[in-house]
């Protein structure tokens, strides 16, 4: 979750809650919109990120693209 300036209120991961990533390409999508999706390159890996604004927030959910391709070819 990120507020509207692109510091981190909520994460997964303790220690990304209170980042600014507001100058991060993904970031920078992100707060452009009120909502979406698009797939980006971020740690070696090739993600998808999907968004939503709820009460001046950006609620962002990320999977590696591998992740979900895969279980689709499942099926």
């Amino acid at each position: 979750v990120l507020d509207a300036k692109g510091v981190g209120v909520a994460h997964t991961k303790l220690d990304r809650v209170g980042a600014d990533v507001s100058k991060e390409a993904f970031a920078r999508t992100i707060l452009g919109q009120p909502s979406g999706s698009f797939i980006y390159a971020y740690g070696g890996l090739e993600v998808q990120a999907s968004f939503a604004e709820k009460k001046g927030l950006k609620i962002v959910a990320v999977v590696p693209v591998a992740e979900f391709r895969g279980r689709l070819a499942t099926l």
